[in-house]
């Protein structure tokens, strides 16, 4: 079937090949965060003073990675929408293949008849919705280290409170909500005086689920977007079937001229691939567990596969333009005087 393409095999094993030695990497030399424990998670990487990509404030992920689908869309579309007459790129089943891709990533980030197949993921495998104290509820040291080491020192460093705060992302606080700190020791509730403190910061007065298994998001959200937009431009590179009928030389084949904005889009889709390429490396280096990231990117897999199979069922040859293909695809015949 065309989903197993030659072009989708080859992007598959680089893909794979970026995530495996990104994640043997990061376990050999200790540079992946744990994002499913709330004592780390919520403190910035240990390597984001020198590298860029550690730091999940960096500018291509708060601009690109977080809006990956919207930019993938985008891409899919200006390459659609300014491709040649003719061109296979205009088959009839692009809508088809990007409802379907898209349709996955719904189900899977934000809605499947309620929570999201990934909230469910994490509800069967034990997430809780947790708030991170603030510092001074730890004792000693300072920057990043010795606030793991001083989390890793106090049993009150976190407190879990019921999933509605986090579903609903509800700021909360010893003086918005003294329910949920009745019980908790003296040196918790000190913590009181330092209300204005913690409030300004957003990741210790929002909980947040941690703990169970936190499915890369990155790893499947740009696996997904890699695939369908790779598919989509080789077919934008297939010249265009248009045929002419000449004076006495019956059917001439012949491809359109190109627009530059068609030749702008194709561009500008390559180098976003190009940057998915690169932040899914970032991923595999410097974020979660190696059962984290494989899930992402397994299920990212299968859920293209079910996605794009109906819209392209069945093979079509990468650089062969032969009568059979053009018997296919009539042309558009265009009669010349």
């Amino acid at each position: 079937m065309a989903v197993l393409s030659p072009r989708i095999q080859i992007t598959l094993g680089l893909i794979a090949t970026i995530t495996f030695f990104g994640t043997l990497y990061s376990y050999r030399n200790d540079t992946y965060l744990d994002t499913s424990n709330p004592l780390l998670a919520a403190l910035p990487h240990p390597a984001h003073g020198h590298s860029l990509l550690a730091s999940k404030k960096n500018i291509l992920n708060q601009w690109f990675v977080k809006k990956a689908w919207g930019w993938t869309s985008l891409a899919f579309w200006a390459v659609w929408l300014t491709a040649p007459e003719g061109s296979s790129v205009k088959d009839g089943f692009a809508i088809g293949r990007w409802l379907g891709a898209t349709a996955v990533w719904v189900l899977f980030v934000g809605w499947f008849f309620g929570p999201s197949l990934f909230d469910r993921i994490g509800d069967l495998s034990g997430r809780e919705c947790v708030v991170i104290l603030p510092s001074n509820a730890s004792s000693g040291g300072s920057g990043p280290a010795a606030a793991v080491a001083a989390a890793s020192e106090t049993l009150y460093s976190s407190l879990t409170v019921p999933a509605k705060f986090c579903l609903g992302r509800v700021r909360i606080s010893p003086e918005s909500h003294p329910a949920l700190f009745a019980h908790t020791p003296q040196s918790m509730q000190a913590t009181t005086s330092h209300i204005s403190e913690w409030t300004a910061n957003v990741t210790g007065s929002v909980p947040r689920f941690y703990r169970g298994h936190d499915v890369s998001g990155h790893t499947f959200l740009l696996t997904l977007s890699v695939l369908l937009l790779v598919d989509h431009l080789v077919r934008a590179r297939r010249p265009a079937r248009v045929a002419t009928v000449g004076k006495g030389s019956g059917i001439v084949q012949h491809t359109p001229p190109s627009s530059p904005l068609w030749l702008v889009s194709l561009v500008g889709s390559w180098a976003l691939v190009g940057l998915w390429m690169v932040m899914l490396g970032a991923t595999a280096v410097y974020f979660h567990t190696w059962e984290e990231k494989l899930s992402g990117f397994l299920i990212a897999i299968v859920g293209y596969f079910v996605s794009q199979y109906p819209f392209d069922p069945t093979p079509i040859s990468e650089t062969s333009t032969t009568t059979t293909q053009m018997q296919d695809v009539p042309p558009k015949v265009t009669k010349v005087e």
